[in-house]
């Protein structure tokens, strides 16, 4: 009895690895990157958008393409970066105008 030829998936057996996603990486490089001087701000901003570019590639990929940890971690990383610039921000702002508000 037989039951045709087994499903030929190239030379290793099963089929392909799925891959991780290049844009995931470069969202999590770009997003450790903001929290160096190399590029504080403009990285984490960046790094959002490449993350939604990827996230949305990986979801349209079946299964082929993985790495949704790593656009997790950029986003998280880039939106605690972006808090805590503000509250820096704010903090020096209120040094500088709170000692003139109070002036006689």
């Amino acid at each position: 009895m037989s039951y045709g030829q087994a499903p030929s998936y190239g030379y290793g057996y099963g089929p392909p690895a799925p891959k991780t996603d290049t844009k995931a990486i470069v969202a999590l490089v770009l997003a450790v990157l903001a929290w160096t001087p190399t590029v504080p701000f403009i990285g984490a901003i960046a790094a959002l958008f490449v993350a939604r570019a990827s996230r949305r590639d990986i979801d349209a990929s079946g299964g082929a393409l993985t790495g949704r940890s790593l656009c997790t971690w950029a986003v998280v990383l880039s939106w605690v970066h972006l808090v805590f610039i503000a509250v820096v921000v704010l903090f020096f702002l209120l040094l500088i105008v709170l000692p003139f508000t109070f002036s006689l």
